[in-house]
């Protein structure tokens, strides 16, 4: 079990090029915001946006217990195999000797990682909209005004059994932690692009990678388009499964979701999907 201390200490001390990330990402869209031509909704302005604080706060919360919930899960997980088998050969598929994609070279890792994890959390973005886990990922979809801190509004439990959860199954299925930390500063730079405010739609690339258009879509709160564009990097899933959403010459407005008793505070939306149904 110290095993697992060990590897997440180690994950986390080199999570430093993600925070360079952060930084860097924040100039480029703060600069991008100050030119109307490359905004998709022009009347708005990250720094105007009377929520941002919000998002700020499920930065630095979901920051500090990130690393728990790894562990938390990496553990169940462990605990789970041990019925199966020995520490030792548990510790061999998080190195890389046992796992299907144990012995693959570096950059095939990266490959299998970006594909595999993309699928699944396709598959979990769906799962999150059905009503037994809405109440949780509404919390993301409540910004009225999407930019790129949306990317940190995630409800504990969203997190947890999204990116997390399929880090940790990647991680015992031979995808080994350089890669997990080779990979983490590209997720972070892409999920801040495709929720900043810009009408940026990348011509043909777009039936191959996710756009701040394609994306913006989704987070609208009309029926037609909030239940599309679930693919978080490659929209192929979204063609291949009939919820790919991409009318011509138009632009998505009016975010949110329709509940007049939403809470407006940190604390309240972390409690919300815990409250009694009206």
């Amino acid at each position: 079990m110290q095993f697992i201390y060990e590897q997440a200490y180690g994950f986390i001390v080199q999570m430093a090029p993600s925070l360079f990330v952060f930084f860097l990402a924040s100039f480029i869209f703060t600069i991008c915001e100050f030119f109307p031509s490359n905004l998709c909704n022009p009347e708005n302005n990250w720094w105007k946006n009377h929520d941002y604080y919000i998002d700020i706060a499920y930065f630095i919360f979901n920051t500090l217990i990130r690393r728990y919930m790894f562990l938390v899960i990496a553990i169940l997980i462990w605990s789970s195999l041990s019925i199966f088998f020995q520490d030792d050969k548990i510790k061999n598929f998080i190195l890389g000797t046992y796992g299907p994609f144990g012995q693959l070279a570096f950059y095939e890792k990266i490959i299998i990682y970006l594909i595999v994890s993309d699928f699944t959390l396709y598959w979990l973005h769906r799962a999150f909209h059905h009503p037994i886990l809405w109440r949780y990922h509404s919390i993301h979809h409540s910004e009225k005004q999407v930019e790129w801190t949306t990317a940190y509004r995630f409800h504990p439990v969203n997190l947890a059994f999204s990116s997390i959860l399929t880090d940790v199954v990647l991680l015992y299925l031979g995808i080994t932690p350089d890669v997990l930390i080779f990979v983490n500063p590209f997720n972070a730079a892409y999920s801040f692009f495709v929720h900043a405010n810009l009408n940026w739609t990348l011509g043909p690339f777009k039936f191959l990678l996710a756009t701040p258009v394609f994306h913006r879509w989704h987070h609208t709160n009309n029926k037609e388009s909030y239940s599309k564009n679930f693919s978080a990097t490659f929209t192929i899933w979204d063609q291949i499964f009939g919820t790919f959403y991409f009318p011509e010459n138009k632009l998505p407005k009016d975010y949110g979701v329709d509940d007049s008793h939403f809470p407006d505070t940190f604390l309240g939306q972390i409690m919300y999907p815990l409250r009694k149904r009206q």
